[in-house]
């Protein structure tokens, strides 16, 4: 799906105007002239595949019912103009990454990554921490308290494979010796045979600190802890200039398989805190943090903006006049030919004296400009229109949530490009959608927005709808962190008043109000795959 919007650069040159088909490009994270898949399925599959064009992946999950290493195809599409070399085999082994090539004027690697879902899991009696599994050399090793006789253990859970697999010898028959090298099981499934070892060591600690993520206003903290444990745990934390030690409340920490994982709440931003682990009246390590800071960016609201007259035709500037731009508009495209479909508005307004107005309207030579909001600049370039718009402004915050609120009045979409894009004719007659997203990305460094395979997307969300409003309504967009470990350094937030705008393609009079945007940092953002 793409989910960043164009619009037209028109110029005059000499006594002749030209008209320059540009595009704010949709380069998060597909690539527009490169051969991809369009669909794959295989049976027992669940949910959709997800598509990345930047890598060039495909990544599904496959049920545990169906054998991961003998696969069958249902059903793939690729991109127009291109052969998949050699053709996809009508079954294939998933359990490891599977390559293939697609060509069109020249070859292009793809990666389908498959995850099986199925669970692995191991616990013993007096375990400490989770297991560690080891599922590519199927080598697992339990930490126990040293209590334990390493020699006699026994097995409360061992699942090794989807629920049809049969584990020889039976775990739970008796107590196993796992010092050293432990004991080798056998795990059957599919007509074939997996051999896994599995030994024991003992704990030199009964609560630790594993892992630490630290928001703005709140801290997630995992530890390892005794599988099963009544006792009270959690976390402990404090300022690092203060004494006093604070407790995470018992509905904000959850144990599960040795695991404890505890949520501080109510912290100061940008301020370094002391935590440490406990199981009972037992502590574990020190470690030190420090919250981010809350940033917020200029002119949420709307309330700034300047207006110049291009060839008789308004042409608005979302900040100051002679101050420092932050939000850009394609208005500078389309002034040589009509008013801009972005400006400021009074009568609808949620926050302030001033509201962002959108609306998509037929433009001659081209066909049809949508309204658009974005943050980094509009600079008009003849030779590469595309290149126009230039998203991204610096940005280090991050938030859980980008919330604002709108009015959106959609149109029947009666145009497209039916030259550039003949297929967008299967949209005529549907109902228009506005689309507001946003991506938190770090440039590595770079100053421009780099390619996209020179950037790291740290967070994405996004809102789009259909339905039409007449008073304004609140939207909140939950922004989906793809790590923790990176750091942001520019923000692209972008509106539209309709969605297929980059191609061209959307409904006359299709309207869009925005104000009073604002970031949530209070909560804890959500984390993909966490």
């Amino acid at each position: 799906m793409r989910r960043i919007y164009g619009y037209m650069t028109l110029v005059m040159a000499a006594t002749a105007m030209l008209s320059l088909g540009g595009c704010i490009v949709n380069d998060i994270p597909y690539p527009n002239r490169q051969p991809s898949f369009k669909a794959f399925e295989v049976e027992g599959q669940i949910g959709v595949s997800e598509f990345d064009n930047v890598k060039r992946t495909v990544s599904l999950t496959v049920d545990g019912e169906h054998d991961i290493k003998d696969v069958k195809v249902i059903y793939y599409e690729i991109s127009d103009s291109t052969e998949m070399v050699p053709e996809m085999p009508e079954r294939i082994d998933l359990s490891q990454p599977y390559r293939c090539t697609l060509r069109t004027w020249q070859d292009y690697e793809w990666t389908i990554d498959a995850k099986w879902d199925v669970d692995y899991v191991i616990n013993v009696e007096n375990q400490v921490g989770a297991a560690a599994i080891d599922t590519v050399n199927r080598v697992a090793i339990v930490m126990v308290a040293k209590s334990q006789p390493l020699s006699s253990v026994r097995i409360d859970k061992m699942v090794l494979g989807p629920a049809n697999a049969v584990i020889t010898p039976d775990p739970y028959e008796r107590r196993y010796d796992l010092l050293g090298d432990g004991t080798l099981f056998e795990v059957s499934m599919f007509g074939r045979t997996e051999k896994w070892r599995l030994s024991a060591q003992h704990a030199d600690f009964t609560v630790n600190g594993r892992s630490l993520v630290a928001w703005t206003k709140t801290a997630t903290a995992t530890a390892d802890v005794p599988v099963g444990s009544s006792l009270e745990m959690g976390y402990e934390y404090r300022r690092e200039v203060d004494e006093v030690w604070t407790k995470t409340d018992i509905g904000n920490v959850s144990s599960e398989g040795g695991v404890m994982t505890a949520v501080m709440t109510d912290l100061e931003p940008g301020t370094t805190y002391v935590c440490r682990p406990f199981l009972g009246s037992e502590v574990g390590r020190e470690q030190t943090f420090t919250t981010d800071a809350v940033v917020e960016i200029p002119n949420m609201s709307f309330e700034e903006w300047f207006n110049v007259i291009k060839l008789n035709h308004n042409c608005w500037f979302p900040y100051a006049e002679g101050g420092t731009p932050y939000w850009a508009t394609g208005n500078d495209g389309i002034a040589t030919l009509t008013d801009g479909a972005t400006y400021p508005v009074t009568d609808k307004v949620k926050e302030g004296k001033y509201a962002a107005y959108m609306e998509t309207k037929k433009v001659a030579i081209v066909g049809l400009a949508a309204g658009n909001l974005f943050t980094g600049d509009f600079i008009t370039n003849v030779q590469d229109p595309g290149s126009s718009p230039r998203f991204g402004r610096p940005f280090t915050g991050r938030p859980a949530k980008l919330s604002g609120w709108y009015i959106y009045q959609p149109g029947i979409i009666d145009v497209h490009h039916s030259t550039k894009y003949p297929e967008d004719s299967q949209y005529i007659g549907q109902t228009d959608k506005c689309h507001i997203y946003i991506y938190l990305e770090n440039w590595r460094g770079a100053t421009a927005r780099p390619k996209e395979a020179d950037r790291d997307i740290v967070a994405y969300g996004e809102f789009k709808t259909d339905a039409s409003t007449t008073d304004y309504q609140q939207f909140v967009i939950n922004l989906e962190y793809r790590t923790t470990t990176i750091k942001p350094t520019h923000i692209v937030i972008v509106a539209t008043s309709s969605v297929y705008g980059e191609r061209y393609c959307g409904a006359t009079g299709s309207k869009l109000w925005l104000d009073a945007l604002s970031f949530d940092y209070d909560v804890t953002p959500i984390v993909k795959g966490a």
